[in-house]
């Protein structure tokens, strides 16, 4: 006696498309502000989901569908390798199930902001009549304890500036960026010297905009404790009825932070 076996094949109907997100970069330098940037070497995604049957194939763009380049699939999103654009792009996605229905995600434009920032030196000033600056030079002497400030002016016309950063000098306290303007090393807790302050070359500021790009602007630091020489004074010797004389004199000369001219005085020790 022989038993009967029935196999069944179950079919299903699948006419739904796959659900795609919003293209969107997720790794690499980008900005989303008023407008969205990117800057170098960038990977997008899109979330992508598929109820039914499962994702097969995704596909990508960066030229809003002109061209459809192959994507990889992770089982959540749809996602490039790296990839380094040089213009602005719209990205966008498309997924294709097993069944071979198909959607199109939401496009999104990435404007490519490659240039530098502007960076400019506004000011600079010291707290102390131990330091003294001359353009952007900055002269400090170690006898006492004191700070300089530098003001610096940042512009990004594109993703805007994320900070001016005032970096950490040799034997010198303070360091740190500054987010907001006026751009400020005081804003910060920099530039502090002490007696033991050593530090005497060129500095910089480094203004970075939003996707990375960076621009720096130099000033000098001069550690100034040589006394000026080459001073003189003279004048006539003897008695003298009129009870005055003519006295001359020379400040000589200093090769840093040159003669205070203000601060010239002509001391007698008594007199009679």
């Amino acid at each position: 006696e022989y038993g009967e076996q029935s196999n069944y094949l179950a079919v299903t109907d699948d006419t739904t498309a796959p659900s795609i997100g919003e293209a969107e970069i997720f790794f690499g330098n980008y900005y989303l502000g008023s407008a969205y940037y990117y800057n170098g070497t960038i990977r997008i995604r899109a979330t992508a989901t598929d109820d039914d049957i499962g994702i097969r194939n995704c596909y990508y763009t960066l030229n809003n569908g002109t061209t459809w380049v192959t994507a990889n699939y992770n089982g959540t999103h749809c996602y490039t390798d790296d990839i380094t654009p040089d213009s602005n792009i719209t990205i966008n996605f498309n997924a294709t199930d097993w069944a071979g229905n198909n959607a199109k995600g939401t496009e999104r434009l990435y404007i490519r902001d490659n240039s530098t920032p502007s960076c400019s030196i506004l000011s600079i000033s010291v707290n102390t009549s131990y330091g003294y600056v001359s353009g952007t030079i900055v002269y400090y002497n170690t006898n006492v304890t004191g700070s300089w400030n530098i003001s610096v002016s940042a512009l990004d016309s594109l993703s805007g500036v994320r900070n001016v950063t005032f970096p950490s000098l040799s034997t010198i306290t303070g360091s740190g960026g500054d987010t907001s303007s006026p751009y400020r090393s005081m804003d910060v807790g920099a530039y502090i010297w002490n007696t033991n302050s050593l530090y005497s070359q060129s500095a910089y500021a480094y203004c970075y905009d939003n996707v990375g790009n960076v621009e720096s602007v130099m000033y000098n630091v001069i550690r100034d404790v040589t006394s000026p020489s080459g001073g003189s004074i003279s004048y006539q010797d003897g008695e003298n009825s009129t009870q005055q004389t003519q006295i001359s004199f020379s400040t000589g000369s200093d090769a840093d932070s040159g003669i205070d001219s203000t601060r010239t005085r002509i001391l007698r020790t008594n007199g009679t």
